[in-house]
């Protein structure tokens, strides 16, 4: 069976986009994290380390997603809340879609090759060639 059959299994997913998404960009809206169900520590964060690390995320999914964006964080230092919402987007997507999830996946995965190579080549109009020959002046 599908997950478009199986919406049970989705989670919390839309709450993780509804985090993700409040927390990126210039608009954030900081999140007030309870660093222990006991004490009554807190703190204000956006960070994707922070607000994930101390959300209890009890579904199968949810949990995949949040452990993968903290792997992606911890590799390439940024970017986790950004990857929660790339993911939880394309599984809400595909509940309203007839597009399987595998096949949305790969979709993506290819677009998002193809924009990181256009990224990289000397034809992106943003490429700029960076020397450090006159940071001493």
């Amino acid at each position: 069976r599908g997950m478009a059959d199986q919406p049970h299994r989705l989670g919390q997913v839309g709450s993780l986009y509804s985090i993700a998404m409040s927390s990126i960009g210039p608009n954030a809206r900081p999140k007030i994290i309870h660093m222990n169900p006991i004490s009554q520590n807190v703190r204000i964060s956006v960070s994707s380390l922070q607000i994930f690390r101390n959300l209890p995320v009890a579904s199968p999914i949810g949990k995949l997603i949040v452990s993968t964006a903290m792997n992606h964080r911890r590799i390439y230092g940024d970017g986790g809340l950004f990857f929660i919402a790339v993911a939880t987007g394309i599984l809400e997507a595909s509940q309203s879609t007839s597009i399987p999830v595998r096949q949305a996946v790969e979709g993506i995965s290819r677009s998002l090759e193809k924009a990181i190579a256009f990224l990289q080549s000397v034809n992106c109009p943003c490429a700029k060639s960076v020397t450090l020959d006159k940071a001493m002046d």
